[in-house]
């Protein structure tokens, strides 16, 4: 029996690209599942917790004067060193391949399995654009991909431009393994004498949920916004509240259930998703939701980013504006006429079948699978 490991510094029950990596073996009667993460996902053979126990405070300070000088062998080597215990637990089911997600997990789980894949997500170095996580934090980033990726089998992360990005600094290209759902059997909805919009999502600050609401004030009455927005900063919900209760036509709704989201939003007529991109992540934002939109059978209003564009345009699912402002967007919108939207919805109704999961893991299950079958160590 081959022996895969998941390794995610995460909650592998609300991750929901990690919690798919898990799916994709754990139906299969040869294989064993061990995880290694925050919380477990229900679904593998053995979990293993990542509980580290060291004073926040002092770790902090730590990486500080280790990494404001740059001694980045040195913290390399400290983060190689921890969750020992757990290694040693991990190392006695002796794991033939480690999908080690995220860069932040590549140092504790080196070493772990015969072969590695990392899929390192987004660009890691490029996640924030404060000076402090640039001064401290952006050169270990960038050191760890570039001693990591040439001495692993494969990586894979979320699209082509940062995979250039990767290519770029470690020589390395990754493989393109995009944030899409599972295929869902859907039809569009015919829209009514209303244009109804939807947005859902996490409620971050960094994503200026506002200007989307502020977009609604340059549209007519028959026009409508509905918002299914994840709890997060509740100072910046009840900003929100406060935004959404003096407009008639906008309105913020708890939020669905992660697997009901799709189904839930297919008698919506535009997805909309207004981003205003404050550093390299989302200047090159693909996220799951362009893709849940597409399986809800819906139109797409979506900021003109690179990778997001390329989805919209290639597919011709949806417009993305000229100028990439609330007033943009509704000028953008306002030019959709009912023909449009009718034939928008159909485009992506051919297109969810090609933008699903399982389509999209094929390569990524390949690989794997073809790792498995070999013996010798890269």
């Amino acid at each position: 029996m081959k022996c895969v490991l998941v390794i995610s510094n995460s909650d592998l029950s609300r991750d929901h690209r990690v919690r798919r990596q898990i799916k994709l073996f754990a139906d299969s009667e040869n294989i064993r599942i061990i995880t290694f993460a925050l919380k477990e996902s229900g679904i593998e053979d053995v979990f293993i917790p990542m509980n580290f126990r060291f004073n926040a405070r002092v770790q902090k300070l730590l990486s500080a004067l280790i990494l404001i000088p740059r001694i980045y062998w040195v913290a390399r080597k400290l983060d190689e060193c921890k969750y020992r215990k757990q290694k040693r637990e991990i190392r006695k089911f002796k794991p033939d391949l480690a999908i080690i997600n995220d860069i932040d997990s590549i140092s504790f789980g080196w070493g772990l399995a015969e072969k590695t894949i990392v899929d390192a997500h987004e660009y890691s170095p490029g996640q924030y654009s404060s000076w402090k996580f640039r001064l401290i934090f952006k050169g270990f980033m960038e050191y760890r991909a570039m001693y990591y990726f040439p001495r692993v089998n494969e990586v894979f992360t979320v699209c082509d431009s940062i995979a250039e990005l990767y290519n770029k600094l470690t020589g390395v290209h990754p493989q393109t393994f995009r944030n899409v759902p599972y295929f869902h059997n859907l039809t569009p909805v015919d829209c009514g004498e209303g244009i109804r919009i939807v947005h859902h999502g996490g409620t971050n600050r960094n994503r200026y949920i506002e200007r989307m609401i502020l977009m609604m004030d340059h549209l007519p009455e028959r026009y409508s916004l509905t918002l299914f927005l994840v709890s997060g900063d509740m100072g910046y919900i009840e900003y929100l509240q406060g935004l959404a209760r003096t407009r008639k036509n906008v309105e913020i709704s708890e939020p669905l259930p992660s697997d009901q989201v799709i189904r839930d939003t297919n008698t919506f007529d535009i997805g909309l998703y207004l981003l205003e991109p404050e550093n390299i992540n989302q200047k090159y934002a693909l996220p799951n939701k362009v893709f849940e939109f597409i399986q809800s059978r819906l139109c797409l209003a979506i900021s003109p980013g690179i990778e997001m564009a390329r989805i919209v345009n290639d597919y011709k699912v949806g417009v993305t504006p000229s100028e990439n402002t609330p007033e943009g967007m509704a000028h953008t919108i306002l030019g959709i006429s009912n023909d449009d939207l009718a034939r928008y919805k159909a485009n992506s109704h051919r297109a969810a079948e090609d933008l699903c999961y399982e389509h999209e893991s094929l390569n990524f299950l390949a690989i794997a699978n073809n790792l498995l079958q070999r013996d010798n160590k890269k």
